[in-house]
């Protein structure tokens, strides 16, 4: 045998014979240190280590009958060893994987002593696998206890507490494959096809520090790192058709390359605007991909059905159900490859998507108006291609947008939400060449989430007792003023004149002297006095003159502030009019001076409001 082999089966893994690993080796066991933590693998819930190690194997075993060679196989996880001599005898140290080889060891005893099963973890000189915590044979203390007691909250030796939990496990669980009559070849399947991979370390480096290194890079547990793991493990050891067996150095280059994969799905679609786009705020951007793969139930079975039915619940791991949905689903190599692809496949529709202007602002204005996130990429997902996307998504749109006639009248009291998406959707789609031709605007949803955005009213809200910001508009309020003294009583008279003081000595005006402007304006809460602006831009504006707002807008616009095209447009007076018709049908427009919004102005917007309404929803 090749001394480059790495993947064994159990059988080999305990074999002294020609082509067993022990052999291979030239070692006769293998020896757990007393570096080593004790044994901790439970089985009392359906998601704990020993219950899902015989439901995987089961599930694996069933699906093996209608399976390819390659996809036949389960595999464990890898066991670290290196060679050492123990007490003159040449082992393999255990470093890594200690935890496996005593629960396989387990599984041997319990198998040899209720159903006269070969015990693979022994030969005629005891265990193969020997403790330097026990002088004595773990395995025949366990199965003596299982025979005197039951086993009881706390056992003064806690490893031995949870080996016969595990040995007790195993019992139940074969006596009901037992009861299926499927035992024999149940155990076949164990021995020749459940798979580990056996890293040897250097025998020249200590084996302590060896496990340090392999356990001191502590990393947070999520959903999507163990998912990952998971995947990645399993698919990397898929061997093709005409291959006997992979050589270590193989499957870590093949997992590798898939991990490199993933960290580039996974760099994406964590970013935050990518993440948030998607998702919602707050959301895991990995986790909510793989939200999105299709997760089914593993087929019923009455042997695992009724040894699931006799364990608990966990409760502790509900924060992991993610994770255990796809422990669940992925069983072997193959369905660790066919999810990975699945993965990738949702990665690249959603980054097409993304890089599409016309999905990316349908989805982003879908998004943000109905909440429903991670239900809307799965309705989306199900459209076969770009041209029923982008169906899905302008009907969505439509739905959203009231008809003509019933957007005159909308006001910011009482129709604020209905205000919001008519004018987010004026964002989103703006009139333009560049949009209309090419398609190539996109709006900046990460700043509309995340800034705060909300309504500015053009022509200011009467602030009541507050004060106004006249910066740069003191030369309109003094026409205004002017134009007002013509009919302006003795005390309007005196107020004017501390006006017209007050303006030139300050950049804000008590609100009280200027009732008289305000309410030339009439309805401030009108629609056509109403514009989008980020919470941070639209507190700069403060409460302040049209003027004032303008020149403050440009300010910000120059400093990198994103303002949409909508509300630049208005401030500009740059919407195109020429179709513009009043009741009357006689043309309107904007007032000539750009310096002030006036009721006509108002209205204009309105109706213009009104026109590009009516083209999106054509």
């Amino acid at each position: 045998m090749s001394l480059n082999r790495f993947i064994f089966s159990i059988k080999e893994l305990f074999s002294n014979s020609a082509d067993g690993c022990l052999k291979d080796n030239e070692v006769n066991g293998y020896y757990i240190g007393p570096y080593q933590r004790t044994y901790k693998w439970k089985s009392s819930t359906i998601n704990d280590a020993v219950p899902v190690l015989l439901t995987d194997l089961y599930d694996a075993y069933l699906k093996s009958a209608s399976s390819t060679r390659s996809q036949q196989e389960y595999f464990l996880q890898y066991i670290t060893v290196k060679k050492a001599l123990i007490k003159g005898e040449p082992k393999f140290e255990v470093i890594d994987g200690q935890q496996r080889l005593t629960s396989l060891s387990l599984l041997y005893y319990a198998l040899e002593k209720f159903f006269e099963r070969e015990n693979l973890a022994a030969n005629n000189s005891g265990p193969l696998v020997s403790y330097a915590r026990y002088e004595d044979n773990i395995f025949h203390t366990i199965t003596e206890l299982d025979e005197t007691i039951s086993i009881p909250e706390k056992m003064e030796a806690q490893d031995q507490y949870y080996m016969l939990g595990a040995f007790r496990c195993f019992k139940g669980f074969f006596t009901l494959v037992e009861e299926a009559n499927n035992l024999k070849s149940f155990c076949e399947y164990i021995n020749y096809n459940v798979k580990i991979i056996l890293n040897k370390e250097d025998e020249m480096v200590s084996a302590e520090e060896i496990f340090s290194n392999l356990n001191g890079n502590k990393v947070p547990l999520t959903n999507a790192y163990l998912v990952k793991g998971l995947l990645l493990t399993k698919a990397s050891r898929m061997i093709s058709s005409g291959v006997e067996y992979k050589r270590f150095r193989e499957i870590i280059d093949e997992r590798a390359i898939m991990g490199r994969t993933w960290d580039e799905m996974n760099a994406w679609i964590t970013r935050p605007d990518i993440s948030r786009y998607f998702f919602g705020p707050d959301a895991d951007g990995m986790e909510n991909l793989l939200r999105l793969v299709e997760k089914t139930d593993r087929a019923s079975n009455k042997v695992i059905t009724t040894f699931r039915s006799g364990l608990k619940k966990d409760e502790v791991l509900r924060d992991y159900d993610l994770f255990n949905q796809f422990h669940d689903q992925v069983i072997s190599a193959q369905d660790a490859l066919e999810c990975l692809n699945e993965i990738k496949h949702i990665y690249k529709r959603l980054k097409s998507w993304h890089d599409d202007p016309v999905i990316y602002n349908l989805l982003g204005y879908m998004q943000e108006t109905s909440k429903k996130h991670t239900a809307n990429i799965k309705d989306l997902l199900l459209k076969k291609d770009t041209r029923a996307a982008i169906k899905h998504l302008k009907d969505y749109l439509y739905s959203q947008l009231r008809p003509a006639k019933q957007i005159k009248d909308l006001s910011y009291i009482g129709d604020k939400l209905a205000v919001t998406r008519i004018l987010l959707a004026l964002s989103v789609f703006p009139k333009s060449e560049e949009f209309n031709s090419n398609k190539l605007y996109r709006f900046d949803f990460y700043a509309y989430a995340t800034e705060n955005w909300s309504i500015e009213h053009i022509f200011p809200q009467n602030p009541k007792s507050g004060k106004l910001n006249v910066q740069d508009d003191k030369q309109w309020l003094l026409k205004k003023i002017k134009k007002k003294e013509a009919d302006a009583d003795e005390e309007l008279t005196k107020k004017l004149n501390q006006l017209k003081e007050n303006i030139s000595t300050a950049t804000e005006i008590d609100s009280t002297y200027v009732d008289w402007l305000l309410a030339e304006i009439g309805d401030v809460n009108n629609l056509g006095n109403l514009a989008l602006l980020s919470g941070k831009v639209n507190s700069a504006l403060s409460n302040g003159f049209f003027n004032t707002k303008r020149k403050i807008l440009l300010r910000k616009i120059n400093t990198g502030s994103f303002v949409p095209k909508h509300t630049l447009d208005v401030f500009s007076k740059m919407l195109e009019t020429k179709e513009l018709k009043d009741g009357a049908g006689k043309a309107i427009d904007f007032d000539a001076s750009f310096v002030n919004w006036s009721r006509n102005d108002v209205d204009v917007h309105r109706s213009w409001l009104v026109v590009r309404l009516e083209e999106i929803l054509a």
